[in-house]
């Protein structure tokens, strides 16, 4: 186990760190041990060691931090999500950037080594999540999120029964039994997508006559019939949060070129989010941290929901 324990007396260290975990030979391909040891970055904001080193204050003071994961994208590393430390400093969360095997996670769809090889991201995740829970006592599991981008849009909502809420960002799932994916619990949803994504089509990826592929092999792995993303994020509003009122629809993000629509009278509260682009590509260009514009806003779209909790 990881152990970063603060309950016993050491102090977690603010900022980045990096770890090392050993996952069950059962996880990993036979042919390749070495997939075995997982990595990943915790970054910790300084409101823990100022909270540390201040007698009159507690954890209780503190209260319970979001724990949010941010899954990168098919060829990339953990590296390309790193603008989320800033958020995560900003908005008092504690940041867990995974890095995938061979830089792909196993997402059913989406891609490469890990969904060949049929690696356990879920059970690695899962793993993540046990230990801090155990080491750090100002985060709990019942207050984890996750935000992918592409590749890690799809791994948040494939392992989204470990969330409390997901922002899959140019990736997610479909044909699946969303109620399911989502540990059969109300889980908030804050989605974005292009309408010209060239890598991950708006209007989905499949082997239906007609449709333009998508990239990397997705198309194939996929159904036969294609689900739009409209169709999905109605089908989580609906089915996963209950939302039974109608669908709201605003651009009142401060972006230009940006509509988002949410669902209404959602059960416990759950927030349910869709905003489409309407030329943002797949938000890679000429990078995520330069072409993704809401990194605050889903920052607070967590803290948000977390806030609830702490109340």
């Amino acid at each position: 186990m990881v152990d970063l324990t603060s309950s016993k007396g050491i102090k977690p260290t603010c900022g980045s760190s990096s770890y090392t975990l050993t996952m069950p030979p059962e996880s990993c391909p036979v042919d390749d041990p070495t997939s075995c040891m997982r990595k990943f970055h915790v970054y910790i904001p300084n409101v823990v060691c100022q909270s540390a080193t201040n007698s009159t204050k507690t954890n209780q003071d503190l209260g319970t931090l979001p724990l949010v994961f941010a899954v990168h994208c098919f060829g990339c590393d953990a590296d390309r999500m790193i603008k989320f430390e800033d958020v995560a400093e900003n908005f008092k969360f504690v940041l867990v950037r995974p890095e995938g095997i061979h830089n792909s996670w196993n997402s059913k769809y989406c891609c490469g080594y890990s969904l060949e090889k049929e690696i356990d991201d879920i059970g690695f995740f899962k793993r993540i999540i046990r230990d801090l829970d155990v080491s750090l006592d100002f985060i709990s599991k019942e207050m984890t999120f996750g935000v992918g981008w592409s590749n890690g849009g799809y791994m948040v909502t494939y392992a989204a029964s470990l969330f409390r809420g997901i922002a899959p960002i140019a990736g997610y799932q479909y044909n699946a039994d969303l109620v399911s994916l989502a540990g059969n619990k109300s889980t908030s949803i804050f989605q974005h997508h292009s309408s010209n994504d060239p890598f991950v089509r708006f209007d989905g990826c499949c082997t239906e006559p007609g449709h333009q592929s998508c990239c990397c092999g997705i198309s194939q792995a996929g159904a036969g019939t294609c689900t739009s993303v409209t169709t999905e994020w109605e089908s989580w509003a609906a089915n996963v949060n209950h939302c039974a009122g109608p669908t709201i629809v605003r651009d009142d993000f401060d972006f230009d070129g940006v509509t988002c629509y949410y669902g209404s009278s959602c059960e416990s509260n759950t927030n349910s989010t869709l905003c489409v682009y309407d030329n943002a590509g797949h938000f890679n260009r000429p990078s995520f941290t330069n072409g993704f514009p809401m990194f605050d806003e889903v920052g607070h779209f967590f803290v948000q929901d977390a806030c609830s909790l702490n109340e």
